[in-house]
């Protein structure tokens, strides 16, 4: 089903949700793009929708409200990589934005987003993610540990963002690109996107190396902000086990080395040191990214040794 207010002559800018059963958190985050202090007539909205809970009737109701285009595709069983794929083959606009299905922009968002790419040479802009707690996350839940949960803060200061650096890479609750780049260097890589049976990431990693790799600026610009919703289950031990080791999963993925798998074993037997006199529970979750890094690097070796038998 494909909702569409046509009003697409002149659009600069595409907001492209994906979704899976999460509808009364999309119409707090679509509402808030109905809000934005942007011309109605310059950007579209579009959302992908993989649910099975009637996010198809709640988008319904608020397309009756659209300020703008606003446009529904249902894709059943899609991961994350392989909508923001799709956003990108049907956005008509020449900056795409992307934001979850459980964040809110503030009024001015796409304002400080449009302004950032008057500069000719950034093709990606990262903005401020802060969290709104369901709940008071435990004690040992430290700043440290905002980027698993989607939640990034680096100042008050624009700033240009180094290869290498993926501490201060862009996330994808709140990041924009110039269309133009994904014809230069290629879409998101769909091997290592979350989908709603595991916890693989890092395409927007591997994205930004490529941007990066290839002479492009990334920037990230503290105005660009939103509220990123975080439920309890993701501020618990279980969360950042599964989190953490299937990050080390997706990062053997992307491309393994001899050097980063001794990297990773000698985190296993460091860390645990480095917890007992730091109490930093980062130390211990990091163990549990390396096993993960390592598991997925021996599987690709076995894998690779059938194939040529």
């Amino acid at each position: 089903m494909v909702i569409n207010k046509d009003n697409s002559t002149g659009i600069k800018v595409s907001v492209i949700i994906s979704t899976y059963n999460r509808k009364d958190l999309l119409k707090k985050c679509i509402v808030s793009l109905f809000n934005q202090n942007y011309s109605e007539d310059k950007y579209e909205i579009i959302v992908i929708d993989s649910s099975t809970d009637g996010t198809a009737e709640t988008i319904r109701e608020l397309s009756k409200y659209a300020p703008s285009e606003f446009r529904y595709i249902y894709r059943e069983n899609i991961g994350l990589s392989v909508a923001r794929n799709l956003g990108i083959e049907e956005a008509r606009g020449e900056i795409i934005v992307y934001i979850d299905d459980d964040a809110e922009a503030d009024v001015e968002w796409l304002n400080y987003i449009v302004e950032a790419y008057n500069d000719s040479d950034v093709c990606c802009v990262g903005g401020r993610i802060l969290p709104k707690f369901d709940s008071m996350p435990s004690r040992w839940f430290s700043r440290k540990m905002w980027g698993w949960v989607g939640l990034l803060d680096l100042g008050d200061e624009k700033k240009i963002v180094n290869k290498g650096k993926i501490q201060e890479y862009p996330i994808g609750c709140n990041v924009s690109f110039r269309k133009s780049i994904f014809e230069r260097i290629g879409i998101f890589r769909e091997d290592v996107g979350r989908s709603k049976d595991t916890f693989l990431s890092y395409e927007e990693t591997e994205l930004c190396d490529r941007i990066l790799l290839a002479g492009y600026k990334i920037i990230y610009e503290p105005r660009v902000m939103v509220q990123h919703f975080i439920p309890r289950d993701k501020t618990n031990l279980n969360y950042f086990i599964k989190r953490y080791y299937y990050q080390g999963v997706s990062e053997a993925k992307i491309g393994s080395s001899i050097s980063k798998n001794l990297l990773h074993l000698a985190r296993i037997f460091i860390n645990p040191i480095t917890f007992l006199f730091k109490r930093d529970f980062n130390y211990l979750f990091l163990i549990f990214r390396s096993v993960g890094f390592i598991n997925q690097s021996m599987w690709s070796v076995i894998q690779c040794q059938f194939r040529h038998m």
